[in-house]
């Protein structure tokens, strides 16, 4: 969050619409199922079988350690607290792309390709 703006519950509603409005979502931690929703919305074709998977598995560029921080612990219980409308962002995201997967196939239905 921006430490100079007291966030309210407004801002969170602004960016709910801007994410349900104008985005399309991936999640970082899905990244195959987020290419594949992405290749199947545009219609991309790899030119070479599992291009994709291959790039996104063979070397993962955030791959610094951090340490696990204990849900109910002090430290994710401070967290949680100053981070809420984050966490509360992010789990709308993860409500949105679990959508996504059937505006897709609507999509590809009607440019028909099928279900």
């Amino acid at each position: 969050t921006m430490p100079w703006v007291q966030l309210t519950d407004e801002h969170l509603e602004q960016a709910k619409n801007i994410l349900k409005k104008k985005v399309f979502v991936g999640i970082a931690d899905q990244m195959d199922e987020t290419v594949r929703q992405l290749r199947e919305y545009f219609g991309w074709k790899e030119k070479e079988p599992f291009c994709a998977f291959n790039y996104l598995h063979s070397n993962p560029s955030n791959t610094n350690p951090h340490p696990l921080i204990e849900r109910g612990s002090e430290t994710w219980n401070l967290l949680a607290k100053k981070e809420k409308y984050d966490m509360a962002l992010y789990h709308f995201a993860l409500e949105l792309f679990a959508g996504q997967r059937e505006m897709i196939r609507m999509v590809k239905v009607y440019r028909g390709g099928g279900a």
